[in-house]
């Protein structure tokens, strides 16, 4: 079993391979030099970049997430009669999800199975009702920030270029990988739909897992069904 790495203290805006930042997750604030001298948080006293002040209203990121994550009240449903099942499922997704590996909560190469996966089910269930107006795609800027997770690598899918990022980054990439399949398989289960977003970057997730070299590094102990497993995972999420 590959042993879990713990998650970078230092986060910074995610790059593509040509060296810009992603779209939707590296932001530029007109009038804010990003690079100037620092100011304390005014909640921690952190220091912190003027160009996160403006964006964030003076505190820094972690700060930000706490308000937001721990100052929710509690949501309307009953998490300890909620369980992942067809029968607590939207219609789309029990017509859907018809292999049984999609329902089982203790199989780590499921969508929801991992513990990544329920981490994922766990957190969207709960943000979505208290966010019910805010994307998916921003629950999960916020839940990879709030674990540390640098989307590192997000685009690149041939074994060649991913090879010397996988090791000092498998943490990350790991971590981006199962979470955005988990959150689209999230949504289906939920809300009978996956915004196109999700979709496409759970997509490029799948074709990241599927890489021989990702499969052989992760260490599983039947590589034939996780591929035949990931297959299936693709075919539905490309029908939606």
């Amino acid at each position: 079993m590959i042993q879990r790495e713990s998650p970078s203290l230092y986060l910074t805006a995610p790059q593509t391979t040509s060296g810009s930042p992603r779209q939707g997750r590296g932001l530029c604030v007109e009038g804010v030099n990003p690079v100037a001298e620092k100011h304390p948080c005014s909640a921690c006293g952190h220091p912190i970049l003027p160009i996160t002040s403006q964006l964030t209203g003076g505190i820094c990121r972690p700060c930000e997430n706490k308000r937001r994550w721990e100052g929710a009240a509690e949501p309307s449903f009953d998490e300890g009669e909620w369980e992942l099942a067809p029968d607590h499922a939207h219609p789309n997704a029990r017509r859907r999800l018809t292999e049984a590996f999609f329902w089982d909560i203790s199989d780590a190469g499921a969508a929801l199975g991992s513990d990544i996966g329920a981490d994922t089910l766990s957190a969207y269930q709960r943000w979505r009702e208290q966010h019910p107006e805010e994307t998916a795609e921003e629950f999960l800027t916020d839940f990879l920030i709030a674990r540390g997770v640098e989307v590192i690598g997000w685009d690149v899918t041939s074994p060649e270029a991913l090879a010397p990022l996988l090791e000092p980054h498998y943490y990350h990439i790991r971590f981006h990988d199962d979470a955005v399949i988990g959150l689209a398989f999230a949504q289906l289960v939920l809300d009978g739909v996956v915004e196109a977003a999700i979709r496409d970057e759970a997509l490029e997730a799948i074709n990241h897992q599927a890489l021989d070299l990702v499969i052989e590094f992760r260490g599983w102990a039947d590589p034939a069904q996780r591929r035949s497993r990931l297959i299936i995972m693709r075919q539905i999420l490309k029908t939606l």
